[in-house]
């Protein structure tokens, strides 16, 4: 994966959404968190590469804002039968994020989106796990933004 501001920003803003539904913490709070200790302790850098602090804030603060409808949509790609509750917090996390991209960031092209999250799902899940964002993904984009690239 090629390291950027925008992709360290998308790296960091999962983790912060992980943290808002697993500890119930407060968006704002966490955001705040983030960009102190974590981006401005080490110069605006994050694991060494410079985030994209106003870019990593609307991805969390909006991904936020808009989870429940956000659910919606992803929760008519899954199979039959399965619950966003069913699946790994993480793998929600980033499903969330990429989808609210799709819907609120339509200046960033869909292949570049998915591309992206594809990405970033290959840093912490298996194959499998992988295969299965990239197709939620490509079906969310499909119904979003009525096209893939």
């Amino acid at each position: 994966m090629t390291k950027n501001k925008r992709s360290s920003s998308r790296i960091a803003a999962i983790q912060a959404l992980f943290q808002i539904v697993s500890n119930t913490s407060d968006a704002q709070t966490v955001i705040r968190e983030f960009i102190e200790f974590r981006f401005n302790k080490y110069n605006k850098t994050y694991e060494g590469v410079s985030k994209d602090t106003e870019f990593f804030n609307i991805l969390v603060q909006g991904t936020h804002e808009n989870i429940h409808s956000i659910d919606i949509y992803i929760s008519k790609h899954l199979l039959e039968g399965w619950k966003i509750s069913r699946m790994n917090s993480a793998m929600v996390s980033l499903l969330r994020a990429a989808t609210f991209e799709l819907i609120n960031l339509r200046e960033i092209p869909v292949g570049v989106v998915i591309d992206e999250y594809v990405s970033i799902a290959s840093l912490f899940f298996n194959k499998s796990e992988v295969n299965f964002a990239n197709k939620i993904l490509d079906s969310l984009a499909k119904e979003i933004r009525c096209d893939k690239g």
